[in-house]
């Protein structure tokens, strides 16, 4: 199958966007039609196939390159270059006995990053290509509606008496884009995610870790208890982290331009709740939660 059939058929079972599919297709096919730098990007996707990229940010930083060169959006020329290199993660999935929902899994997160970039730039493509790394060198997973990977703690921890030292082993939760932050989604990926990384752990206690906007403390003041953000929470115990998430209000309010506050988007409680603590100078702090799950239950 070449390139361009395989771009367009993972795309349509991915559910990608019509549009989106005709515009990877259209960027691909005048990168590597472009007689100055089509062969450097078959290089690129033939070095992974043969497990020999030597670093994935300098790839994307030769993709950038390219694309400029071929007069064709960064963005969009990075997603195809990305798509292109699921076949072979596929092939490394079967060959290592993952399951192929997993597979599907990180397809969904490129989808839901290119709606995210749709949403932020109004291109379809991705304009965090890095975060797919570690996909790629299969150190990160998508376990459902959560990711997981590897993580030192960055701070030290009083757990149920116990002092947990920085730099102790954790598995890293990360929470993508993509629909409703269901509880019981949450758990079986939290299921998962424990037996994958049990043998990690001597008495296969896994201590989960994360920081985000949506274990800010001060969520569960401006926010309900029934809110789905606060349920997450309470899987954790929370301390506050040492920066503000005015840096992931893009992730809230769908944009970069969040100078000033009057104007920030309101179509929603979260929104709302968020606006108007921008428009007090009052900006939470990201939360800092960890806990630990052992045969699969929480502790």
């Amino acid at each position: 199958m070449n390139r361009s059939n395989y771009i367009k058929e993972i795309m349509t079972k991915g559910d990608f966007p019509t549009q989106e599919i005709e515009d990877v297709l259209k960027s691909y096919n005048e990168i590597v039609n472009n007689s100055e730098v089509g062969l450097t990007f078959e290089q690129l996707v033939l070095l992974y196939e043969n497990d020999l990229l030597p670093d994935f940010w300098d790839a994307l930083q030769t993709v950038k390159k390219l694309a400029e060169i071929a007069e064709v959006a960064k963005e969009t020329a990075l997603l195809a270059f990305i798509i292109c290199l699921t076949k072979h993660l596929k092939e490394r999935y079967e060959k290592a006995g993952i399951e192929e929902r997993f597979f599907n899994d990180v397809i969904s997160d490129i989808k839901f990053k290119s709606l995210e970039c749709y949403q932020v730039y109004g291109i379809y493509g991705t304009f965090v290509p890095e975060w797919f790394g570690r996909f790629f060198s299969m150190t990160r997973f998508a376990f459902g509606r959560l990711q997981f990977e590897t993580r030192g703690l960055p701070t030290d921890f009083e757990l149920d008496g116990e002092t947990i030292k920085k730099g102790t082993l954790a598995i890293a939760v990360h929470i993508p884009s993509g629909g409703r932050l269901d509880m019981e989604e949450c758990e079986k990926s939290f299921k998962l995610a424990c037996a994958k990384f049990a043998p990690l752990f001597t008495d296969g206690k896994v201590l989960f870790h994360c920081i985000s906007w949506l274990l800010a403390p001060d969520n569960k003041k401006l926010l309900p208890a029934s809110s789905n953000i606060v349920k997450f929470m309470d899987f954790f115990k929370i301390i506050p982290w040492e920066n503000d998430i005015e840096h992931d209000f893009w992730r809230i309010f769908g944009t970069m331009d969040f100078k000033d506050a009057s104007k920030l988007p309101r179509n929603n409680t979260l929104q709302r709740v968020y606006a108007e603590c921008a428009e007090k100078g009052e900006i939470p702090f990201a939360g800092n939660g960890i806990f630990y799950m052992k045969d699969g239950k929480f502790c």
